[in-house]
């Protein structure tokens, strides 16, 4: 039943319970779509301008390359940002596998760490 037949038909925790992950998934969308992508993007662009004008007479040397610079920027902030490289972490794949599989949902479906109404 939706939300609104569980309300109706004196089910309130029912419809209480169906609208909790629906509010939690609404409020996450646009942060996960929209916001922090964008904020990403910001950063690095930002970050590897000071770090291009840092290193700029190492690059001239060819002490260092750009692809380097900015892969250090990059990797930078995926961490300041929360984001886990399980291919930093991890060198055995069974292990990284199991940790993956003890924080899914036993359906599979999940989306931005908040677990889908099942039908």
């Amino acid at each position: 039943m939706g939300i609104g037949k569980d309300r109706k038909a004196g089910r309130g925790w029912s419809a209480v319970k169906k609208i909790v992950p629906f509010a939690a998934r609404s409020i996450s969308y646009p942060l996960f779509q929209f916001v922090i992508p964008r904020l990403k993007l910001m950063a690095n662009v930002q970050m590897l301008a000071q770090k291009m004008e840092q290193y700029s007479e190492a690059i001239s040397n060819g002490d260092i390359t750009p692809e380097t610079i900015a892969r250090n920027v990059v990797a930078v902030n995926e961490n300041s940002f929360g984001e886990f490289n399980y291919q930093n972490n991890y060198w055995n794949n069974t292990v990284k596998t199991g940790i993956q599989c003890a924080f899914l949902a036993p359906d599979g479906k999940r989306e931005h760490g908040v677990a889908q109404d099942r039908p």
